[in-house]
């Protein structure tokens, strides 16, 4: 079968969500062939690059860069692009540019966010999805998202992001009765983080020999090493820094805390569940669906309730019978509706879908 080129437009190329969501689709056994068009390197391109990615960087001003525009136009004519898949609001502002001006691949865009916006960003992204073959919502927060701010339903999809291959893993060592708390993810306001260190202090109160693995960099760094010392928490929470790979750190894990105050998914949810750590989630993360009381897979408390966060996560840490059968049913979760091929071969079976009819046309 014929190699199918796709081309993914980022502004902005760091370590978050987005970026792992494109480096979770390259597999090398597939019939695609994936690129990446980037604006500003964040410190993530060369991550790309070791994969094998061709990336190509290009200037974007603004969501209606007629000059990023042109060029997106003539490399997809040039080098055979096959689908465009754009990732935020800027790049698939372009890829409309674009088609505006005669660019004949199909766009698909996949929307990582649950922020509130503007206005004036709502009613340009109404316009921009007008050019999208297709929109992929990471969950059903997101559709409620892309409801309101006008996609017409028939366009959007619910598809949970790629997860990584987890292969085998072997815990780290921890000392003897000593319960592991983790957390992974950005330090940023929307993340809950500063909330996390506030239920932390809160727990630290009810339990020994347990510590808090923080992995993780961004913006509020200062400010968690300010509120660890003003807690006097040195001595039971670490700040890991950033790790690609924190599965041996997860496996390890008495328990793993989602702390978001908006999360479109949650992908290091997922990959925590993989690692066998029991999940503790806020109410606000799109892997709720998947990963709930309901179902038994997963404990949620509301964002920002300390007291709330802490009994929950007593309940976990004390309770053995209960820890296991949160891992056993995160476990069926994940075999049923979460497979990582199946998850992939969605989103590819998406790319093939547009293509083809675009190809109709």
């Amino acid at each position: 079968m014929m190699i199918m080129k796709i081309l993914h437009l980022l502004n902005y190329v760091g370590r978050g969500g987005s970026e792992s969501y494109i480096k979770n689709l390259i597999n090398t056994g597939s019939d695609f062939d994936h690129q990446l068009l980037y604006n500003i390197d964040g410190g993530g391109v060369k991550d790309f690059q070791d994969l094998g990615v061709k990336t190509i960087q290009c200037d974007i001003r603004s969501p209606l860069d007629l000059k990023a525009s042109k060029f997106l136009k003539n490399y997809v004519k040039e080098s055979d692009i096959d689908l465009v898949h754009t990732h935020f609001m800027r790049e698939n502002g372009i890829a409309f540019l674009s088609k505006v001006l005669g660019m004949k691949v199909p766009v698909i865009n996949t929307r990582h966010m649950v922020s509130q916006i503007s206005k004036k960003s709502a009613i340009l992204n109404r316009i921009f999805f007008t050019k999208n073959e297709k929109i992929i919502g990471v969950s059903s927060l997101v559709k409620k998202k892309l409801l309101e701010e006008g996609a017409k339903e028939e366009k959007i999809l619910v598809l949970p992001p790629p997860i990584p291959v987890i292969n085998q893993v072997v815990p780290l060592n921890k000392g003897k009765d000593e319960k592991w708390i983790l957390s992974v993810g950005r330090f940023s306001e929307e993340k809950g983080i500063l909330f996390f260190i506030d239920g932390l202090n809160e727990l630290f109160k009810e339990i020994d020999k347990a510590r808090a693995l923080i992995i993780g960099y961004g913006d509020l760094e200062d400010q968690m090493k300010k509120k660890i010392h003003d807690y006097n928490l040195e001595d039971k929470v670490e700040i890991v820094g950033y790790k690609s790979k924190p599965f041996d750190y997860l496996a390890a894990a008495d328990l793993y805390v989602n702390h978001s105050k908006e999360e479109a998914f949650g992908l290091s949810i997922v990959e925590a569940a993989y690692s066998g750590a029991p999940l503790l989630i806020t109410n606000n993360c799109g892997a709720r669906d998947y990963f709930n009381e309901e179902n038994g897979s997963a404990l949620t408390y509301d964002y920002g309730n300390t007291q709330e966060f802490k009994l929950k996560a007593l309940e976990i840490l004390t309770k053995d019978e209960l820890k296991n059968n949160l891992k056993d049913k995160a476990q069926k979760i994940l075999d049923k509706d979460l497979n990582q091929k199946q998850v992939i071969k969605n989103i590819e079976s998406v790319y093939e879908g547009a293509i083809s009819e675009s190809r109709k046309n």
